[in-house]
């Protein structure tokens, strides 16, 4: 018997001895895991942290990690300009394709034998595609990437440009001439997303103001070229060159621009996205989101106003040809190509700026919300409705032919002063989207814009020029005012309003932007009590298991034990 009770004496021993080491490791096990926790946790905040502040609600999350490197790395400065300047070249074809038409209305009119309002119609089927299209294309490009849409749209591009050169008939060239826009609308919407996938953040207003030069450049040259070929060449080589263009950009494209398309981190997998239009005009129900767009409508509807009544006011008024006419257009497309260049520098400068302000009025790192970036519009408001009040009543009363040109020139430069900084903003608000939120965008632009060319003349001849451009003069001025609470409470509105559409919302009450330090103190106190307890919660799963190990050990020590020596041990 004595020896039985040593040995039961023994096994207790040992599970004694292994339960306490048991205790040791998995303690051990905690403590590191804390330590990896909290380790990680100053890389959790600062994700957290970046996509509710500057970028919010979804700006792109890096993971600072280093089994993974922002893909926007790997670009050298040099690659990033050649894919700029690439870009950017293609941008030419859609606002071209559209300014180069208008010396030669009234030639095509004669040539085509048929009216002014079928004519008319082929410049608006122009525009209806170009405002639709891109609702497509940047769904499209979000999913299976840019270089394949860029591909694609500039073969269609070429295609139509062939076909509206060849056409013997209006009713051809209508056909032809909204194919070519369909062809011609994808770099509008897909090219901000391009650069998104390239350029850090504190870049993109120089780049988005050197993306849209290529693309204001259509509005200074087109006119000019147009007026200079129908003369000297006939109407049809506007087509050639168009076709031109295009094939011109598919090659660059081909051979220059690799799949920018960012991946989805290491480990992750890539959220499924529609394929549906019509869904990025699901962005619109954000109110910051509407009212910067509503501005930008405005502002370019009357932009287009200018455009489509520069023929018959210089034509009729002034008695210029199509090719004096075209060089009217020099005015706009300057002060269009000059605000895009210094527009987007100014909207850098203005965003670091304030991010300096701001980290020396918290005494230490801070970033700036991306509605600090609207503040450079500014200069833009002031100038572009002086321009536009200018332009219209100086065409009204017939005054010197320079006094609107001049005036042309400053609403192109205040347009772009505005359009730079605005375009980055809702690029900054879905980065992972930016080719959709782009596309919205453009179709909103675009159709305003073509309701606006399509009673431009009906109105005009019953108020006259000046006080249509007054009435989009304050129109604009009022949408501004939107874009101020933008501006001012942005950022507070989108904290508050979610779901961001596809982003994932990070909870609020994670969340204190201007309370960083104590943010990262309550979630690191909240991990590590969590730890703790949970540390506590297994030593004490243990010592039951080990107790009830024990006493089951006990028993059956005991009950090996002889009967006789059990009735004795009795």
């Amino acid at each position: 018997m004595k020896d039985n009770i040593n040995v039961t004496v023994e096994n207790l021993k040992v599970i004694e001895s292994t339960e306490n080491q048991d205790i040791i490791n998995c303690n051990n096990s905690y403590d590191s895991t804390k330590k990896e926790s909290s380790s990680n946790d100053g890389e959790t905040i600062s994700e957290k942290t970046d996509s509710s502040t500057l970028n919010s609600p979804s700006s792109t999350v890096v993971d600072s990690t280093e089994e993974y490197t922002d893909p926007r790395a790997k670009y050298s400065q040099g690659r990033k300009k050649l894919i700029l300047f690439t870009i950017a070249f293609a941008g030419l074809i859609g606002p071209i394709g559209s300014t180069i038409y208008y010396p030669a209305i009234k030639v095509i009119e004669k040539a085509l034998n048929t009216t002014s309002y079928m004519v008319n119609l082929s410049v608006s089927s122009f525009m209806v595609t170009m405002a639709v299209m891109p609702l497509a294309w940047g769904v499209f490009s979000d999913v299976y990437g840019r270089r394949k849409i860029y591909i694609v749209s500039l073969f269609i591009s070429l295609v139509a440009g062939i076909g509206s050169a060849l056409s013997n008939n209006i009713y051809l060239l209508l056909i032809f001439r909204g194919i070519q826009g369909i062809g011609c609308s994808s770099v509008n919407s897909v090219g901000a997303g391009t650069i998104s996938d390239v350029f850090f953040q504190e870049e993109r207003g120089s780049a988005m103001g050197v993306y849209y030069l290529g693309a204001l450049v259509g509005p200074a040259v087109g006119p000019i070229l147009g007026g200079i070929m129908t003369d000297y060449i006939g109407w049809k080589s506007i087509f050639w060159l168009l076709a031109g263009i295009s094939i011109i950009s598919f090659i660059m494209i081909y051979i220059f621009l690799p799949e920018t398309k960012i991946p989805p981190p290491p480990g992750e997998e890539e959220p499924k996205k529609s394929l549906n239009p019509v869904k990025p005009l699901a962005y619109l129900r954000f109110k910051n989101i509407r009212l910067v767009i509503c501005m930008v409508c405005l502002i370019y509807a009357s932009y287009y106003s200018i455009n489509i009544g520069l023929p018959s006011d210089y034509g009729d008024k002034y008695h210029f040809n199509s090719t004096y006419t075209g060089f009217m257009y020099f005015g706009v497309g300057l002060g269009n190509v000059l605000g895009s260049l210094y527009g987007g520098r100014y909207s850098d400068f203005m965003l670091k700026r304030s991010q300096k302000k701001l980290t020396l009025r918290k005494n230490g790192s801070a970033q700036i919300p991306s509605e600090g970036r609207l503040k450079s519009i500014i200069p833009g408001l002031i100038l572009f409705p002086l321009g536009l009040l200018c332009h219209g009543w100086s065409v009204n009363f017939v005054w010197p032919w320079f006094i609107p040109f001049i005036s042309q020139f400053v609403v192109g430069f205040g347009m772009m002063f505005v359009f730079s900084s605005t375009s980055t903003y809702l690029v900054e608000q879905f980065p992972e989207n930016s080719a959709a939120i782009m596309s919205v965008n453009n179709f909103s632009r675009f159709t305003v814009s073509t309701v606006a060319i399509t009673v431009y003349q009906p109105i005009v001849e019953v108020i006259g020029t000046g006080w249509y451009f007054t009435a989009f003069t304050c129109m604009s001025l009022i949408a501004a005012l939107g874009t101020f609470w933008v501006y001012k409470r942005g950022q507070a509105y989108r904290m508050k309003r979610k779901p961001w559409c596809d982003q994932e919302v990070v909870p609020m009450e994670e969340i204190k932007i201007d309370k960083n330090e104590k943010t990262k103190e309550v979630i690191n106190e909240s991990r590590n009590n969590d730890c703790d307890e949970l540390t506590e919660n297994v030593n004490n799963d243990i010592s039951e298991i080990k107790s009830f190990d024990k006493e089951q050990i006990t028993l059956s020590s005991i009950n090996n034990i002889p009967n006789d020596e059990n009735q004795n041990f009795k």
